[in-house]
């Protein structure tokens, strides 16, 4: 799952089995928001814009920056 190991970069593994739980593949992954993350429970504004950050740079195809080491 690409989405655990952007998570594992960011070292925000404690929330990979809420995506599990819910099924979040990497598509549905990259489309999330701040009011989905709220929804999943992930409320702490640093992990959210973390998350979100990641998120744009994987849309803007900067896949290398995240996770490259980790595929």
């Amino acid at each position: 799952m690409i989405a655990g190991s952007v998570l594992k970069h960011l070292s925000l593994e404690k929330y990979q089995s809420i995506f599990e739980k819910e099924e979040v593949d990497m598509e549905a992954f990259l489309m999330l928001d701040k009011n989905d993350l709220c929804e999943l429970g992930i409320t702490h504004t640093d992990s959210q814009r973390q998350i979100l950050s990641a998120i744009s740079d994987l849309s803007s195809n900067n896949v290398c920056v995240l996770c490259m080491s980790t595929l």
